[in-house]
């Protein structure tokens, strides 16, 4: 059974259950903790004193006990901790919010860089999926970042970040949305990919034009090219990796075609885009 001299320095291995799973996990033999936290702990049998005194391998066990969200008591056993890590997985990403203290035991698993991205993309997603806006799903996904980039680096671990950053950019957001600087050098470390972008230039050009049968063709186009040009200044100092597709004008009429009109009144406004706010010339010649 465990020594009681280890409950005055651990807090979740000094409480009666938790004492007693752990002599319930390893048959009641002699064990010593490994590491905790508030909720979980990972511990081993000890070694005899003769296998350590003639360096004879000794085949140990490992227990991971953790108290789960409705303060139910678990535990697994094994030989090996790779046999551990799908009840750590759990007990990790249980909690609605990351928690670092988890991060710790990851040094008892050679399979640490796997679980460290799992971990990370769990909480990802979970923002992702909770957000309602971009600027602040980006917050949140960076200062998950933030909290795990240590041990990313240590580990290194090359996060697919790049798909979250892809969903957030299709929510919503404001015209031409503040960036502070920390996201840009987040962004240009983690940016979306071609939906996400597209999705992006999509909800900016509806904001800046507005729907289809809202205003005049001629109007609708004109405010279209003014937002492909400002978004053209915003990118190249919020976001230097975004490329802007070159039949993004174009795209915006050929959705007009079918959705909103006749072939004429598109051609008349094409017209009056050009004699009156004077649509430009690359513009004028790809309509």
């Amino acid at each position: 059974m465990s020594n009681s001299r280890y409950r005055e320095f651990f807090t979740f291995l000094s409480e009666e259950d938790v004492i007693e799973k752990a002599n319930e996990s390893l048959e009641g033999k002699n064990w010593k903790p490994l590491i905790e936290n508030s909720n979980a702990a990972l511990v081993s049998l000890k070694a005899p004193l003769v296998a350590n005194l003639f360096k004879k391998l000794f085949d140990t066990r490992y227990a991971f006990i953790f108290r789960n969200a409705e303060g139910e008591l678990l535990s697994e056993t094994s030989d090996k901790t790779s046999d551990l890590l799908e009840v750590f997985l759990k007990a990790a990403t249980e909690k609605p919010r990351f928690e670092e203290n988890f991060l710790a035991f990851l040094d008892y698993f050679k399979e640490a860089p796997q679980i460290l991205e799992r971990i990370v993309i769990h909480y990802a997603n979970q923002i992702a999926d909770e957000s309602e806006s971009l600027v602040t799903g980006l917050r949140e996904l960076k200062i998950l970042y933030e909290r795990v980039r240590r041990t990313v680096d240590h580990l290194g671990v090359r996060l697919p970040l790049n798909e979250i950053v892809s969903r957030l950019f299709c929510l919503d957001c404001s015209l031409l949305p503040m960036i502070e600087s920390d996201l840009v050098d987040f962004l240009s470390q983690f940016p979306p990919d071609e939906e996400g972008v597209c999705r992006f230039l999509e909800n900016q050009i509806k904001l800046a034009v507005g729907e289809y049968d809202e205003s005049s063709i001629e109007v609708q186009l004109s405010r279209l090219e003014t937002i492909i040009r400002e978004i053209k200044k915003y990118s190249s100092t919020f976001m230097n990796w975004l490329k802007i597709p070159d039949n993004l004008f174009v795209s915006f009429l050929e959705k007009g075609f079918r959705r909103h009109g006749t072939l004429a009144s598109w051609l008349e406004g094409i017209k009056e885009a050009r004699t009156e706010y004077g649509l430009c010339q690359s513009h004028w010649e790809e309509t």
